[in-house]
């Protein structure tokens, strides 16, 4: 048996892009055609920049489809298993959802490199984030299916500095991103390179306010980019300030801390759990090298 036999079974070819009949096994397909082809042998694409699916517009499209059928096919590539999604994986969901077993697609033999780019051209009806662009962008350009940021942009018909920009959301510190991968709308290209100098200060503080004012529970109370920006800018000022010695110094949010001698004290304000602020006192220690906090070091540093 040779390499072509082992792919999946063809099937037979749909006149019309509706729900149909059960298909025939065995048939070769000319390239390029579509059939009708089990739901159960189609995998998603490993090249999906999208994170998150919005629910109420996937349940619309559903409903769609199931009124007026699925007007346009998906596009697969033959795998030994069965079928991997190129394009199309809303309706697939959907489809899915509906309890189809079969679904029309345009099956296509589909380089890797090309899978990538089709994959991020198949999200025009509900466009992708700056950061789900910035992730498809950097993979394209990381398996080098890409030269360069400009070869890519021309591939995909945008401007160089569009994918310039969105990069930069890849330059996030990991806890900042692992964020964004949940919440991928929270932060656009516009202010990524703001986020990322305040994250080079201090990475925990900027997660810390991120997810207080921007992933606050009460949706009326929560912060934009700008606000977050600022609010986040106040807490370094509050940091740096120099307080005389003896006298508490306010920690905007957390209470006071105090320094007596060789002893530094905090004091907790209403509401804040001791013990879970000293272990993220000890994350963030873990993180400083205790040499550079030695007197001597700082007598090194003035001279």
């Amino acid at each position: 048996m040779n390499a072509h036999d082992q792919r999946p079974p063809t099937l037979r070819l749909c006149a019309a892009p509706v729900q149909a009949s059960a298909p025939l096994v065995g048939e070769l397909l000319p390239p390029n055609t579509i059939a009708e082809i089990p739901v159960s042998m189609v995998i998603a694409s490993p090249y999906q920049p999208r994170l998150v699916f919005n629910s109420a517009r996937l349940n619309e499209l559903k409903e769609s489809i199931e009124i007026q059928g699925l007007i346009k096919p998906i596009i697969v590539r033959p795998t030994e298993a069965g079928y991997e999604l190129v394009g199309g994986e809303r309706r697939w969901r959907a489809v899915v959802a509906l309890g189809w077993e079969t679904i029309p697609a345009m099956v296509r033999e589909i380089s890797d490199a090309q899978a990538m780019l089709l994959a991020m051209l198949d999200n025009i009806d509900e466009p992708l984030t700056d950061y789900e662009n910035a992730i498809g962008y950097a993979r394209i350009l990381r398996l080098g299916q890409e030269p360069s940021q400009a070869r890519l942009a021309a591939s995909l018909g945008i401007n160089k500095s569009t994918v310039s920009r969105c990069l930069l959301l890849v330059d996030l510190p990991e806890n900042i991103q692992a964020i964004l991968k949940e919440h991928p709308v929270l932060i656009t290209s516009n202010y990524a390179k703001k986020f990322i100098d305040y994250s080079k200060q201090d990475p925990f503080l900027v997660e810390r306010v991120i997810r207080s004012a921007m992933l606050c529970k009460d949706e009326a109370k929560r912060l934009g980019q700008v606000a977050t920006l600022q609010l986040i800018g106040q807490r370094f000022s509050a940091c740096t300030q120099v307080t005389p010695k003896g006298r508490p110094k306010q920690l905007t949010g957390f209470g006071t801390m105090k320094i007596k001698g060789q002893r530094l004290e905090i004091k907790c304000e209403a509401g804040i759990d001791p013990i879970r602020l000293q272990e993220q006192f000890e994350k963030f220690l873990s993180q400083i090298d205790p040499s550079i906090l030695r007197a001597d070091h700082s007598a090194k540093e003035q001279e």
